[in-house]
Protein backbone atom coordinates (compact mmCIF):
# COMPACT_ATOMS: atom_id res chain seq x y z
CA UNK A 1 0.00 0.00 0.00
CA UNK A 2 1.51 3.18 -1.08
CA UNK A 3 1.02 6.31 1.36
CA UNK A 4 -1.05 9.49 0.16
CA UNK A 5 0.59 13.04 0.68
CA UNK A 6 -1.47 13.75 3.56
CA UNK A 7 -0.91 10.04 5.03
CA UNK A 8 2.95 10.99 4.69
CA UNK A 9 2.62 14.64 6.56
CA UNK A 10 0.80 12.71 9.60
CA UNK A 11 3.63 10.07 9.71
CA UNK A 12 6.07 13.08 10.00
CA UNK A 13 3.99 15.09 12.59
CA UNK A 14 3.56 11.84 14.61
CA UNK A 15 7.32 10.90 14.23
CA UNK A 16 8.67 14.03 14.03
CA UNK A 17 7.45 17.17 15.46
CA UNK A 18 9.76 17.61 18.11
CA UNK A 19 11.96 19.58 15.20
CA UNK A 20 9.81 22.25 15.31
CA UNK A 21 10.71 23.17 18.47
CA UNK A 22 13.85 25.33 19.20
CA UNK A 23 16.99 23.37 18.58
CA UNK A 24 18.00 23.13 22.33
CA UNK A 25 14.33 23.19 23.81
CA UNK A 26 14.08 19.17 23.30
CA UNK A 27 17.07 18.76 25.99
CA UNK A 28 15.27 20.87 28.72
CA UNK A 29 12.12 18.99 28.51
CA UNK A 30 12.05 16.99 31.91
CA UNK A 31 9.87 14.31 30.97
CA UNK A 32 7.38 12.46 28.25
CA UNK A 33 4.17 14.66 29.92
CA UNK A 34 6.55 17.87 29.24
CA UNK A 35 7.48 16.75 25.81
CA UNK A 36 4.04 16.12 24.57
CA UNK A 37 2.63 19.62 25.99
CA UNK A 38 5.60 21.29 24.31
CA UNK A 39 4.37 20.25 21.09
CA UNK A 40 0.81 20.80 21.47
CA UNK A 41 0.63 22.90 19.24
CA UNK A 42 2.45 21.90 16.55
CA UNK A 43 1.10 21.13 13.31
CA UNK A 44 1.88 18.92 10.05
CA UNK A 45 2.64 21.71 8.71
CA UNK A 46 5.17 22.85 10.89
CA UNK A 47 6.95 20.04 10.35
CA UNK A 48 6.85 20.14 7.21
CA UNK A 49 8.89 23.17 6.72
CA UNK A 50 11.75 21.43 8.74
CA UNK A 51 11.44 17.50 7.79
CA UNK A 52 11.19 16.40 3.84
CA UNK A 53 8.17 14.01 3.70
CA UNK A 54 6.31 13.08 0.80
CA UNK A 55 4.79 9.46 -0.99
CA UNK A 56 6.25 11.11 -4.29
CA UNK A 57 9.36 8.88 -5.25
CA UNK A 58 9.51 11.25 -7.96
CA UNK A 59 9.74 13.83 -5.46
CA UNK A 60 12.26 12.50 -3.25
CA UNK A 61 14.03 11.63 -5.44
CA UNK A 62 14.63 15.49 -6.77
CA UNK A 63 15.45 16.14 -3.57
CA UNK A 64 18.33 13.84 -3.22
CA UNK A 65 19.52 14.89 -6.39
CA UNK A 66 19.23 19.01 -5.07
CA UNK A 67 21.39 17.95 -2.23
CA UNK A 68 24.10 15.85 -4.64
CA UNK A 69 24.15 19.40 -6.82
CA UNK A 70 25.19 21.21 -3.66
CA UNK A 71 28.20 18.59 -2.98
CA UNK A 72 26.78 16.13 -0.32
CA UNK A 73 28.95 13.33 -0.80
CA UNK A 74 26.99 11.21 1.60
CA UNK A 75 23.29 10.09 1.62
CA UNK A 76 21.57 8.31 4.42
CA UNK A 77 17.86 7.61 4.14
CA UNK A 78 15.97 6.77 6.88
CA UNK A 79 11.55 5.58 6.68
CA UNK A 80 10.03 6.34 9.88
CA UNK A 81 7.20 5.16 8.11
CA UNK A 82 6.85 1.86 9.84
CA UNK A 83 3.87 0.59 7.90
CA UNK A 84 5.45 1.09 4.88
CA UNK A 85 9.07 -0.37 5.08
CA UNK A 86 8.86 -3.06 2.47
CA UNK A 87 7.60 0.29 -0.15
CA UNK A 88 10.92 2.25 1.09
CA UNK A 89 13.11 -0.57 0.89
CA UNK A 90 11.70 -0.99 -2.83
CA UNK A 91 11.63 2.41 -4.22
CA UNK A 92 14.92 2.56 -2.79
CA UNK A 93 15.97 -0.43 -4.50
CA UNK A 94 14.37 -0.22 -7.84
CA UNK A 95 14.53 3.55 -7.99
CA UNK A 96 16.19 5.88 -6.04
CA UNK A 97 19.25 4.31 -6.20
CA UNK A 98 19.91 3.55 -9.52
CA UNK A 99 19.27 6.78 -10.42
CA UNK A 100 21.58 8.22 -8.13
CA UNK A 101 24.36 5.90 -9.38
CA UNK A 102 24.25 7.30 -12.75
CA UNK A 103 24.96 10.41 -11.34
Amino acid sequence: MNATGEESARIAWDQWRQCALPSTQPADLPSPAAFDAAVEHVSPSDVLEKVRASADVGRQLAWLQEDLALGVERIYLHNVAAGHQEHFIDACGTRILPELARG
